[in-house]
């Protein structure tokens, strides 16, 4: 029986996870920041997050509105597959990184997860994750030097 290409895909981001947990470099693998995985648990699925800094205005979704941006500074900018035609904005998702993408930092994952609110869309080719975190959300889950990690997500 012949499988898809998505689940080849998925199958290959399985196996790189697997790898990352062990404390393999996984540079090798090919790289899927914006495409969608199976779901890690029911609801949620994989992907990359990355971090921007200030200035965070204007935002794709608010303009200069200095009331779009949630208490402790929780948001992101929404890759073009989350994105969808501005239908990302103002929505919240559950973040928890689950693991590094390179050598740079042994154990780049806090516990715990951050809730954050889509306010801007993360600009194509450039976007290099699944979400791009505000610096402060990012730092609630994983150590900024890290400066890309894989997360498990959730609307």
């Amino acid at each position: 029986m012949a499988i898809g290409v998505s689940q080849q895909i998925n199958f290959l981001y399985y196996i790189a996870t697997f790898l990352v947990i062990l404390g393999w470099s996984t540079s090798s693998f090919p790289s899927s920041s914006f495409m969608p995985f199976v779901a890690a648990q029911s609801g949620s699925a994989l992907g990359n997050a990355t971090f921007y800094t200030p200035p965070y205005v204007p935002s794709s979704c608010f303009g200069f509105d200095k009331n779009q941006f949630p208490d402790g500074n929780l948001f992101a900018a929404a890759s073009e597959y989350l994105w969808n035609n501005r239908k990302a904005c103002g929505k919240h998702f559950r973040v928890s990184c689950v693991g590094g993408t390179n050598a740079g930092v042994a154990k780049p994952c806090k516990p715990g997860s951050v809730i954050v609110k889509i306010v801007d869309k993360c600009p194509s080719p450039g976007c290099q994750g699944t979400l791009d975190l505000s610096a402060e959300a990012f730092n609630t889950i994983a150590n900024p030097d890290a400066g890309k990690v894989m997360i498990s997500y959730s609307e």
